[in-house]
């Protein structure tokens, strides 16, 4: 998919690149595929505003995404990251604990994201993700 008036700048131009040649129902493929993109769309725009410290247009962004795909189990996980990154733990309680629940290798990762810089380094937050229900071993 690309923007109806062209910039000169073609890698800015498509939207989304999505390849359904093999699929045994291509239309039904490329519904669902459209859809993704732009909930994972709104997941980068998510970001995006976490980094500007936008906190609150941030999680709206992340909701939205998650809305737009309920099945991928990424939307919510970093809409909880975003939340406790903006002070805000326990909206992100649940969002951590029903990941978890569903999908318990996303216990593993939490970890690791001080490291990479998209979670604080604070001992007491960590824990206190780790001490949920659901991330406990």
């Amino acid at each position: 998919m690309v923007r109806a008036a062209g910039s000169g700048r073609p890698w800015e131009d498509r939207r989304f690149d999505l390849r359904i040649e093999d699929h045994p129902e291509p239309l039904v493929e490329l519904r669902r595929l459209t859809a993704l993109a732009r909930a994972l769309k709104r997941m980068n725009r998510g970001d995006e505003l976490a980094a500007a410290g936008a906190w609150d247009e941030a999680t709206s962004e992340y909701a939205a995404a998650a809305a737009m795909a309920p099945a991928i189990a990424e939307l919510p996980f970093w809409h909880a990251v975003t939340l406790a990154c903006g002070g805000r733990f326990e909206e992100a309680r649940p969002l951590f604990e029903e990941l978890v629940a569903r999908e318990p290798h996303w216990r593993n990762l939490v970890p690791r994201l001080p490291a990479a810089g998209l979670l604080p380094d604070d001992a007491a937050l960590l824990a206190a993700i780790s001490g949920l229900g659901s991330f406990a071993r």
